[in-house]
């Protein structure tokens, strides 16, 4: 079942708001460190503008199932990252969030019209990893 949910609220996907450090190598090289908010995702190379997130429940990702937040790109496109990589080869249209058992995020993207469920879904680009950022 999925619902349409604030950024925040009982049974979702919460903690994901704030600055995240890159962990796997497919974030150090491609996006590196990121920002999340309720309406935008940035890289050190990009800023993505999003829509309302869609709370799932049961999204399988890269480790598993999690608790995740689907969240459409408003303006979707590819533009260049770190060292001249791309999170995906088609426009970017959606990124799932959610943090794994170890407390980390996983990010997935995907450049499909159609809402992802799971990384098995049509137009799925990558996984990639953050940490809490140390402030």
């Amino acid at each position: 079942m999925l619902l349409i949910a604030c950024w925040a609220g009982p049974g979702d996907a919460t903690g994901l708001e704030g600055n995240w450090s890159a962990l796997s190598r497919t974030a150090l090289s491609i996006t590196g460190d990121i920002a999340l908010s309720p309406t935008r995702l940035r890289t050190e190379a990009a800023d993505f503008r999003l829509g309302p997130g869609v709370e799932q429940i049961r999204f399988v990702g890269v480790r598993g199932r999690l608790a995740s937040r689907a969240l459409p790109v408003r303006n979707p496109r590819s533009p260049p990252m770190l060292n001249g990589n791309r999170i995906c080869r088609g426009p970017v249209r959606w990124f799932v969030v959610g943090l794994t058992h170890d407390g980390d995020l996983e990010l997935d993207a995907f450049e499909s019209e159609a809402m992802p469920e799971s990384v098995h879904s049509a137009g799925f680009c990558g996984g990639f990893f953050y940490s809490r950022f140390a402030s």
